[in-house]
């Protein structure tokens, strides 16, 4: 991944890098600026690629699953692309 902008899909808002964060066995988390908020947010990207059918599964379960959580002391997630 480029420390350029990160596009997110049709409607959805662009983001530029500003630095890594962490690197994990499945993907990084990058501090990003929202282009149209100017907001900071924390942008985790898993790579998929390398992952058998089950485990990518797990993934967007748990992406969708992070997507419905709506509590203070659990980090907010935006979109999912």
């Amino acid at each position: 991944m480029s420390q350029k902008d990160l596009d997110a899909s049709k409607n959805k808002q662009k983001y530029t890098i500003k630095k890594e964060l962490g690197k994990g066995g499945f993907g990084a988390v990058y501090l990003a600026e929202g282009d149209a908020t100017k907001l900071e947010y924390a942008i985790k990207k898993v790579d998929i690629t390398s992952m058998d059918h089950f485990e990518r599964m797990d993934a967007k379960n748990e992406a969708a699953i992070m997507q419905k959580f709506d509590h203070p002391n659990i980090v907010k997630c935006h979109e999912i692309y």
